[in-house]
């Protein structure tokens, strides 16, 4: 790898990592009786539908 392609990828890792933490806050602020099934299936819908734009 070059070191842009570390920097990328690293930046890339932090985004997911946000992206999936507020995810995770998000929900459970909004649905604290959801079930750890649920916030994985939301978290992967919201990923497809950002992925497909």
């Amino acid at each position: 790898m070059t070191p842009k392609q570390r920097w990328y990828c690293f930046w890339v890792i932090i985004v997911v990592t946000v992206l999936l933490t507020a995810g995770f806050v998000w929900i459970a602020i909004h649905n604290p009786q959801a079930s750890f099934e649920d916030l994985l299936y939301a978290l992967w819908k919201g990923i497809v539908n950002f992925v497909s734009g």
